[in-house]
């Protein structure tokens, strides 16, 4: 039979025939996957079709330069397959797959041909789908001395054939659509996510979450945050669960580097042949897709995902993706314009210092840990001498860089880990962990006594000395509540201050 003909006419098997070639349709339309069409339908041939030894042979995606592969669970033995193999070669298989119609032996030299292989007689069926363009061909053969494939059997194998690739067609059709669903639903919970929170590190992590539900083959996928045309690390997640540990810093002409720069995505299907990782001798393997994460055509970061086979991020997979990178860029932007909100709410604006607001935060969450570790710290409020005489007699401006000079100075006589705030006017809070009474009290007789020796110079060559009164409260010794602490801090300030000279005040 040649190619393009046609067995339909004048079918007329028998009614048992017809009723198990019925049965047999009826369970693989039934099929809702590509490899159980497939086992459905070799059963069916099994048994409309009895005696028969099958292989399944890919010829690859570009049918006019077939390459064959074989697919595991062949029934026919290995002399009958190896002759089969060397036969196809000799067939215009563009022909035969064009056509997808049965191809069966339709010449003495071409029987006795597969004859020295053991083949009495060959059907080729072609199967194709334009989901999975594969061009597979189904080999179905019977030993020399059987009886050759009648009409009937063939009529039967293209009805089989046929209504297989529409129930794998349909089956594909219902991945894609259950792949998409699966797809929309991570997108919207990533999304919920996103917005639950506008911390940085919380919304970055639910970013990375999300990379891993959509692309199971990602071995690690790391964010890089970019502004003022520099790259830091913002975080990582590996397919172990580990957080935070970056695989590399970006290169300066690396993948992270170009796309922060040029704000286009780039693949890498094979990091061993890519120009950007081929001349960088670091010997990385696999692929790597890097995204671009942009906000009004100005990139925020770039969110790297790395696998460890070549060619594990095809066209399909980078979609979902991309909408992902779109909305942590989103996300991201919104949590540093609301960190940048609460630090402006929560700093002086003249000193830098944390504000009053941020000096109450501070000291209920530092009476909090010290309560429930049973430690004590110490409570200082400062109050400049003499502030309102430069105020006074030099204007307002000059009694601003007082108060910076001041503040500056004030950063050096603490510890690092001990928090200093603006409290209002010319007063100034410090707080001391973890401090006791005597060392407290060394503290603030170092304060006291450096801003006795101290002078504020401004416009080169006028001086002004100033000078600070302190008062002191301690936790849990003078209270145990905010108001408490502060009173007492206050009353020993103006104690102090009393006490001073008149010329200090």
């Amino acid at each position: 039979m040649e190619p393009g003909s046609s067995n339909g006419d004048n079918y007329d098997p028998a009614p048992s025939r017809i009723a198990e070639l019925a049965a047999a349709l009826t369970r693989i339309s039934a099929c809702t996957t590509p490899q159980a069409t497939l086992q459905e339908l070799l059963a069916a041939f099994r048994e409309l079709i009895p005696r028969i030894s099958y292989v399944l042979v890919h010829a690859g995606r570009d049918a006019a330069h077939p390459q064959l592969r074989v697919e595991p669970g062949y029934s026919m033995d290995e002399g009958m397959l190896q002759g089969l193999l060397a036969f196809l070669p000799s067939l215009s298989l563009p022909a035969i797959l064009s056509v997808r119609t049965p191809w069966q032996i339709n010449d003495p030299q071409t029987a006795e041909s597969l004859r020295l292989s053991g083949i009495g007689d060959l059907l080729l069926i072609p199967i194709f789908t334009q989901e999975n363009p594969s061009n597979q061909l189904l080999a179905i053969t019977r030993r020399v001395g059987e009886a050759c494939f009648s009409t009937e059997d063939t009529q039967a194998a293209v009805l089989l054939i046929t209504q297989a690739v529409s129930a794998i067609q349909t089956a594909q059709l219902l991945t894609s659509l259950e792949q998409r669903n699966h797809e929309l639903e991570t997108i919207l919970q990533s999304s919920l996510q996103l917005t639950a929170s506008l911390e940085l590190k919380q919304v970055l992590d639910a970013v990375l979450e999300g990379v891993f539900r959509l692309s199971p083959s990602t071995h690690d996928a790391h964010i890089f945050l970019y502004q003022d045309g520099g790259l830091e690390f913002g975080a990582s997640l590996w397919k172990d669960g580990r957080k935070d540990v970056p695989f590399s810093m970006p290169r300066p002409q690396g993948l992270t580097a170009t796309v922060a720069r040029t704000g286009k995505m780039i693949l890498v299907d094979d990091l061993q042949t890519h120009p950007l990782y081929q001349s960088s001798g670091l010997g990385w393997q696999g692929s790597i897709v890097g995204l671009p994460l942009v906000v009004h055509d100005r990139v925020v970061g770039v969110m790297n995902l790395a696998a460890l086979e070549p060619g594990q991020y095809p066209a399909e997979s980078i979609r979902p993706l991309r909408l992902l990178a779109d909305q942590a860029a989103v996300a991201i932007e919104n949590a540093r314009l609301h960190a940048i909100i609460q630090q402006k709410a929560f700093t002086d604006a003249l000193t830098g210092l944390p504000n009053r607001r941020a000096m109450n935060r501070e000291l209920e969450d530092e009476m909090r840990r010290s309560a429930r570790y049973r430690h004590h710290f110490a409570l200082l409020i400062l109050d400049l001498d003499g502030f309102k005489q430069i105020n006074d007699t030099y204007g307002h401006p000059v009694g601003d860089q007082a108060l910076i000079w001041f503040s500056q100075k004030l950063s050096t006589l603490v510890r690092d880990t001990d928090f200093i705030a603006r409290y209002g006017g010319d007063e100034l809070v410090v707080i001391l962990p973890e401090t006791h009474k005597q060392i407290a009290e060394s503290v603030r007789q170092r304060i006291f006594h450096f801003f006795e020796q101290e002078i504020f110079c401004f416009q080169e060559t006028v001086c002004q000395p100033i000078t600070v009164s302190i008062g002191m409260s301690l936790f849990p010794e003078d209270g145990k509540s905010a108001e408490r602490l502060l009173k007492i801090a206050d009353q020993r300030l103006y104690h102090h201050k009393s006490r001073r000279k008149p010329s200090n005040r």
